[in-house]
């Protein structure tokens, strides 16, 4: 085998696993829930009893209120 064939080969593994090792993978875009014509609303409620009875406590109508609620559930390391 000559030493072209084997330069060319090597040259396209390399860059076979180049390509398929990248880490700029594309991130598939999430839909944008905050438009303003959607009315968001969040309403917290407290568990009665052994039952699964609850009760509304509060609800959350401001944007800014989702806003925060939203962004504090996405952060929280949720354990398995």
């Amino acid at each position: 085998m000559s030493y072209k064939k084997i330069f060319i080969t090597l040259i396209s593994m390399f860059l076979l696993a180049l390509v398929g090792c990248s880490s700029d993978t594309v991130k598939e875009k999430e839909p944008n829930n905050d438009s303003e014509d959607i009315e968001q609303k969040i309403v917290v409620q407290k568990r009665i009893g052994e039952d699964n009875n609850y009760k509304d406590l509060q609800e959350i109508l401001n944007s800014e209120g989702v806003a925060k609620v939203k962004d504090i559930v996405n952060n929280i390391k949720w354990k398995m």
